[in-house]
């Protein structure tokens, strides 16, 4: 329960990850039946890149700080557009970003009426901080518990939940703080699935051992679960400079990081490819930065 995500908001991996969860909800919104959103580590909602915390990394400044700039520029994919308005809208009349949003907030942005959320945040003080952020808003249940337990307890949506969603987007970002968080990670897909298999699910997980990243896409493929879209970005190439942290796992060797989404809403692969093209010039960090999205099954 050491993690903070006020150290890394809007750093790298945040870009690439929030980019995806604001177009997949784009395109689940613009279908007419309710939804429901659960986002099992939900972090406090919001970030101030002053804050002491941001300060004492930088992070943003080599993420969402690269990317800002080049918003209005005329190649910046037009799938953009409501990741930047929800900025824009937190930081009116400023040239520069001082709030960034946590995934809460940009899932927010595209709740309907009828659409629900679940927020799930284990640390006491985050917990705190995001019920007092939402607490007034109906549409939004904030529970204090862990993540991983959420899965079992909260699907498939409850069917008394009104509307009665029957569709849904579960984000699976966990902290990363203990060595086992990839085996964690397959076994809560699975218990999900078997719960939800409708569901779209979206896993964020840190590239820093290539080994231990290739037993994970193994483990995923075992599970048997189909439509598997893996997403990643390698900001750093095989030189990269010691010491540098990033991403949710503390310390050095953060090379990039990963997404893994399932039963992505089409047309997401065809309009993400074109964000991740935009993208990576900006927040490259060295001549061999590379992406990739390909199907581990499909």
């Amino acid at each position: 329960m050491n993690y903070r995500h006020a150290f890394h908001a809007g750093n790298f991996a945040d870009v690439v990850k929030h980019s995806a969860l604001s177009l997949l909800l784009s395109l689940m919104a613009a279908k007419p039946k309710p939804m429901v959103v659960l986002d099992t580590h939900a972090g406090i909602g919001g970030y101030d890149l002053a804050s002491v915390e941001a300060f004492k990394t930088l992070e943003a400044r080599q993420g969402i700080g690269r990317v800002w700039p080049h918003r209005a520029d005329p190649g910046c994919p037009q799938a953009l557009t409501p990741y930047f308005d929800l900025i824009a809208g937190l930081n009116p009349g400023r040239a520069d970003i001082l709030i960034y949003p946590g995934s809460p907030m940009i899932s927010r942005h595209h709740l309907r009426p009828d659409d629900r959320m679940i927020l799930v945040e284990r640390h006491p003080d985050d917990a705190d901080q995001l019920a007092r952020r939402f607490a007034k808003d109906p549409q939004i249940k904030v529970e204090m518990a862990d993540g991983w337990t959420a899965l079992k307890a909260r699907l498939p949506p409850n069917p008394r939940l009104p509307p009665n969603p029957r569709r849904g987007l579960i984000l699976i970002d966990p902290p990363f703080e203990e060595r086992d968080e990839y085996s964690r990670l397959v076994d809560a897909l699975v218990q999900g699935y078997r719960r939800f298999a409708t569901g779209v699910f979206m896993l964020w997980y840190p590239i820093k051992d290539e080994t231990a990243v290739a037993l994970f896409h193994k483990a995923l493929v075992d599970t048997g679960i189909r439509q598997l879209l893996r997403i990643e970005t390698r900001v750093f190439g095989l030189g990269r400079p010691s010491g540098l942290g990033g991403g949710n796992l503390s310390g050095g060797g953060l090379i990039g990081a990963g997404l893994i989404v399932v039963n992505p809403t089409w047309p997401f692969a065809d309009q993400f490819a074109p964000i991740l093209r935009w993208l990576m010039p900006h927040l490259a960090q060295s001549p061999d930065a590379s992406w990739r999205m390909d199907w581990l099954t499909e």
